[in-house]
């Protein structure tokens, strides 16, 4: 099997977090599962510029490294971002990031991405207790998504596919969507070109369904790890941002497997193994109805006691209900 090659992206300020995080992806490097490249691989003498580029344009999995000094990072922030993101609206790589530290990420443009850890929870969060429980978290996040995209080049290591170069733009106004705006989108799916048993071949077909395979088991596993936060995590991580985070990651996840019935001839292994449909997306949209009401439940800043800043009983009920339907949506899936 062919290793999936990671590139990192990260500031000189987060040198430490990086060696950490590497040293958690070894073990799947000795199982040639990845391999994994940053700018301290490229040797004495080589062209700097030009191999970080080749980098960022061949890589199957790109890290960011999130924090207040990749943000601020001219360099980090407007090239190497901004090349990955261009990439991954081709869907020709999976950009995932990582928030090394607390930064006012949400307003980025990676921001309609998944992330890791689970929960948007930064590795420097002390309910994690240690960072290598971070750390473990966000390698078995990685492992996944490189394991549905080595199983793909499986099946085209002898031919070369181009990946479908559709733009998903509904992902740049996801979090302003309406669920009306969210139909009009999807109807508007239905012309795109979609592969076609007669005129595509099959390890076309297989590289698009593993990528979108691979999408959607990230997407869980951060519910997943969210559902588990409301049930044994504290008030101190039950917070407006992890409201606002399981919220769009809700959206996301309806928004992903709506798309998958627009088109059950291509997706329909997909569609198999998600069980029912109906009762996935019926308990989604009642998890998030819950979430919505917890965060409308939420006092303005103007009204908040500087001395008390928990929230009020109303959120925690709504994010109550909202997990046991998050629980029953995982069962099905």
């Amino acid at each position: 099997m062919t290793n999936v090659t990671v590139f990192c992206c990260y500031a000189r300020e987060d040198k430490g977090y990086l060696q950490k995080l590497r040293t958690h992806l070894k073990p799947l490097e000795r199982k040639n599962i990845i391999s994994v490249s940053h700018d301290q691989d490229i040797t004495a003498g080589s062209e700097w510029e030009e191999t970080i580029k080749g980098y960022l344009d061949t890589a199957q999995i790109i890290l960011l490294l999130v924090s207040p000094d990749f943000i601020a990072s001219d360099y980090c922030y407007s090239v190497e971002m901004t090349r990955a993101l261009e990439r991954h609206e081709q869907e020709q790589v999976i950009v995932i990031p990582i928030i090394a530290r607390p930064t006012t990420w949400q307003h980025t443009p990676f921001a309609k991405l998944q992330v890791l850890p689970p929960g948007a929870k930064p590795i420097t969060d002390n309910s994690w207790v240690t960072q290598d429980k971070a750390l473990v978290a966000i390698t078995d996040g990685i492992s996944q998504i490189a394991l549905k995209l080595q199983g793909a080049s499986t099946q085209t290591q002898e031919i070369e596919v181009p990946l479908m170069g559709q733009k998903e733009a509904v992902y740049k106004e996801q979090e302003a969507m309406t669920e009306q705006k969210d139909t009009d989108n999807l109807s508007s799916l239905e012309e795109e070109p979609t592969p076609n048993s007669a005129t595509d071949d099959q390890p076309h077909r297989n590289a698009v369904l593993e990528r979108k395979a691979a999408k959607l088991d990230l997407i869980r596993a951060n519910l997943s790890a969210m559902e588990e936060t409301i049930d044994i995590g504290t008030t101190n991580d039950l917070r407006e941002q992890f409201a606002s985070e399981l919220h769009k990651t809700i959206r996301q996840a309806i928004f992903e497997i709506r798309k998958l019935t627009k088109n059950t001839i291509v997706f329909a292994p997909l569609l198999e193994d998600l069980g029912s449909i109906d009762a996935i997306l019926q308990n989604l949209r009642q998890a998030k109805i819950q979430v919505m009401m917890a965060i409308d439940a939420i006092p303005s800043i103007l009204t908040r006691s500087i001395f008390n800043q928990q929230m009020p009983e109303d959120f925690y009920q709504h994010l109550s209900s909202c997990r046991e339907y998050l629980e029953q949506a995982l069962d099905e899936w």
